[in-house]
C-alpha cells in the first residue's frame, strides 16, 4: 500500500508534467522566414487565434537549423485597416521550460485582419523582423 504522503506527491508530479504538456503542446501555427531571410519563425498557439480572451502563444526562432534561445524579441501589431494598434502591450521572453519565446499579454480586440510584427536582434546576426498576417474570427 502507498503512504498517502508519496501517493499525492506522485499525483502532483503527474499532475504538473501534463500541465506542462498542455502548455507547450500548440494547436495551431504558423511559420515563415524573416525579410533578410536569416531567422525562420515558428508562431505557435494552443489554439487558433481569437477575440476576447488572453491568447497562449509561443515562438520559435532557428538560423540555419539551430534554435536561438538568446535573442532579444520585440512584438507588436494592430488593424491596419483601422489604423491602431493591439489592445494590449504583449512582451515576449525567452522560457527555458518551453524551449521557445512566450508571448504573454496578446489579445485581438475584434474581428478582422491583424498583423503581428517580430523585431529580432541576435548576437553577430544584423537586425531583422518578420510580420504574420492573421483573419481573426
Amino acid at each position: 500500500m502507498i503512504k498517502s504522503g508519496l501517493f499525492f506527491s506522485m499525483l502532483a508530479l503527474l499532475f504538473s508534467n501534463t500541465l506542462f504538456a498542455t502548455q507547450t503542446s500548440a494547436k495551431w501555427q504558423l511559420t515563415q522566414l524573416t525579410e533578410k531571410k536569416q531567422f525562420e519563425v515558428k508562431l505557435e498557439c494552443e489554439s487558433a487565434p481569437s477575440t476576447g480572451v488572453f491568447q497562449n502563444c509561443w515562438l520559435t526562432l532557428k538560423h540555419l537549423d539551430e534554435t536561438i534561445e538568446s535573442a532579444s524579441v520585440f512584438m507588436n501589431g494592430g488593424m491596419p485597416e483601422h489604423h491602431h494598434g493591439l489592445p494590449t502591450a504583449p512582451v515576449v521572453s525567452w522560457s527555458k521550460e518551453s524551449r521557445a519565446y512566450i508571448i504573454e499579454g496578446l489579445k485581438f480586440s475584434m474581428p478582422g485582419y491583424w498583423e503581428l510584427n517580430f523585431s529580432i536582434e541576435a548576437e553577430e546576426l544584423p537586425k531583422d523582423q518578420t510580420t504574420f498576417s492573421l483573419n481573426i474570427k
